[in-house]
């Protein structure tokens, strides 16, 4: 989870950034602004779900393992 939350982070603060520029001085069209926020957001809620789904499935086999499930 350590690795999703520091991966959220930096597409957030790469994005943020873009963000501001493009606010600032629009070095990027609009087109490519679009795509490129589109895929921050897809790339964050994967890497999300995938770890989210990750820590279940460990935290499952650990209760299996210690006999709390059967």
């Amino acid at each position: 989870m350590k690795i999703a939350a520091g991966l959220g982070i930096a597409i957030l603060l790469i994005w943020g950034l873009a963000a501001l520029a493009q606010l600032w001085w629009q070095p990027f069209g609009g087109e490519f602004f679009l795509k490129f926020s589109i895929s921050c957001l897809l790339v964050g809620v994967i890497s999300t779900v995938v770890a989210l789904i990750r820590r279940e499935y460990l935290d499952e086999q650990r209760q299996k393992r210690d006999k709390y499930l059967d």
